[in-house]
């Protein structure tokens, strides 16, 4: 039983935001995962079950999505184009369908190196899992991109710090609901991208935002409307305002606001569906030509 001077024990789902010692990255909803105690609050030593666990039974998304999302990031880092040695042969395999999966030609192992892997050679846990630290999802070129919603870019010098300016930014983006309330709809994120990607091209000498980082952007987006959309045939692409500020401000899920997690598991097809409407949507005012290249 906890004293009068030892505060209880947070409850798993709990929100509290997190202690200065605690690492945090640029992702949103990875953070709020922390924050909830779904995963490690201090957000040191996740595993790849950790995440895939917390995606599946927190946010509704389906095997595929949940293992697309959380196995590449755990292979080794390496930069396209250098030949990186890492003796880091011994490591348990680890993860969902793990053994089914690194048979299949072109699927990386949780030992292989890979652009977007965020692992450093021999960082495992005492059980020879490999782990990460939610502070090395920062890290420039493989998961995270330039022009974040609410972050600044890299080569600006903090791409993990929520700015409030662009936070006010993207809240005043939204559009009345005609019930006296707002909403985000497909097309307000959309149009929001095309105006965050000009401002960084004024902003960012050092920019980088090709047709690479455009898919991961919008993909970004379409999981933020997927997980928070709101759910009847004639409302599936808004998403509540209140939704929006608590996991980009506050980075918490919106349990108070009234969100009940998905009860339809979220699969790869519906992803990319949304994802491709979401780019048919961010066109309406851009070329192809105009908008992939800087």
């Amino acid at each position: 039983m906890a004293d009068a001077q030892t505060p209880a024990p947070l409850k798993r789902g709990e929100w509290k935001h997190p202690e200065v010692t605690d690492l945090r990255g640029p992702c949103p909803i990875i953070n709020s995962l922390a924050n909830h105690g779904f995963i490690a609050r201090d957000g040191r030593n996740i595993t790849v079950d950790d995440i895939m666990k917390a995606f599946q039974e927190e946010l509704g998304l389906g095997p595929d999505v949940a293992f697309g999302l959380s196995k590449p990031p755990f292979t080794l880092h390496t930069r396209e184009g250098e030949a990186e040695e890492a003796e880091d042969k011994k490591e348990a395999p680890q993860g969902y369908f793990h053994g089914f999966f690194n048979k299949l030609p072109g699927l990386p192992t949780i030992n292989s190196e890979s652009r977007i892997g965020l692992r450093n050679p021999g960082q495992v846990n005492e059980k020879g899992e490999p782990v990460l630290n939610l502070d090395q999802l920062r890290r420039h070129g493989a998961v995270e991109h330039d022009v974040s919603l609410v972050r600044r870019d890299f080569a600006q010098g903090d791409n993990t710090t929520i700015q409030p300016d662009l936070l006010h930014d993207l809240l005043a983006s939204a559009s009345d609901d005609g019930k006296g309330g707002k909403i985000f709809t497909i097309q307000d994120f959309a149009q929001f991208r095309n105006r965050r990607l000009e401002q960084q091209k004024r902003e960012n000498s050092k920019l980088n935002f090709g047709l690479r980082e455009a898919v991961l952007a919008f993909g970004e987006v379409a999981l933020v409307m997927s997980v928070w959309g709101a759910k009847s045939v004639t409302e599936y692409d808004r998403v509540p305002f209140e939704y929006i500020k608590a996991i980009f401000e506050e980075e918490r899920f919106p349990y108070q606001e009234g969100w009940v997690k998905r009860n339809i598991p979220l699969t790869l097809p519906e992803l990319l569906a949304n994802s491709t409407y979401l780019q048919a949507s961010a066109l309406y005012d851009y070329t192809i030509g105009k908008f992939w290249h800087r």
